[in-house]
Formats: C-alpha cells, structure tokens, sequence
C-alpha cells in the first residue's frame, strides 16, 4: 500500500549516434518505486538516414 512517504523515481538517458561504427541513437529509462525498478527499457534506433 503506498502513503504520503513513498518515493517515485524516474531516470532517463540518451546518446545521440556518438557509437561511431554504428552510427545509432540509444534511450534507457528505468522507474524506482522504494528503491526497487518497476520498469525499464533500453531501446536502440531502428533506422538510420545517411546523406
């Protein structure tokens, strides 16, 4: 059950195409409820444009 004390955190990241070989942008996200992950994700660019 949660009260008025218990903390949400949120963490979140990302690294636009600086992976030179592969030239792709990554994000991560992860949620904490009372210092235990409740969710997360690390998702990596699908496509990439070239000119």
């Amino acid at each position: 059950m949660l009260d008025c004390n218990t903390k949400l955190v949120g963490y979140s990241e990302a690294d636009f195409s600086n992976d030179e070989i592969i030239r792709r942008s990554t994000h991560v996200y992860v949620f904490l409820l009372e210092k235990s992950p409740i969710t997360w994700k690390s998702q990596i660019q699908r496509n990439v444009n070239t000119l």
